[in-house]
């Protein structure tokens, strides 16, 4: 079954370093891509320049959350309505965003059960 994939990705200055950054955030996803021939990319959601404090600045974040309410795709709890808390969950999750990182946690002593 195919995947229906998108990559969102965003600097906050347009500054040189910044936009090689984006470019690196971008070819980072596309190789990803490359990598699962049952995923299909659907669009590319690019923001440069734009401030990390607002959405309402961020066009292509907003249109990102943007079609996903038109499309009636839905939520993990199962809301069609994608409010920005929906998709930023979706981002900073890493199964979501193809990294897993295993033993984030652990407990080295069992007698103190503190976790590291």
């Amino acid at each position: 079954m195919a995947r229906k994939v998108a990559i969102y990705a965003r600097v906050s200055t347009e500054h040189e370093a910044q936009i090689s950054a984006l470019e690196n955030q971008v070819q980072y996803y596309d190789d990803i891509l490359s990598r699962h021939a049952d995923w299909t990319l659907v669009d590319r959601y690019i923001d440069e320049g734009i401030t990390g404090t607002s959405i309402h600045k961020r066009e292509s974040f907003m249109r990102m959350q943007d079609i996903m309410e038109q499309e009636g795709r839905k939520t993990a709890t199962g809301l069609t309505r994608w409010q920005s808390g929906n998709i930023n969950r979706v981002l900073r999750n890493p199964f979501y965003c193809g990294r897993i990182v295993y033993r984030k946690q652990y407990v080295p002593d069992y007698l103190v059960q503190k976790k590291i």
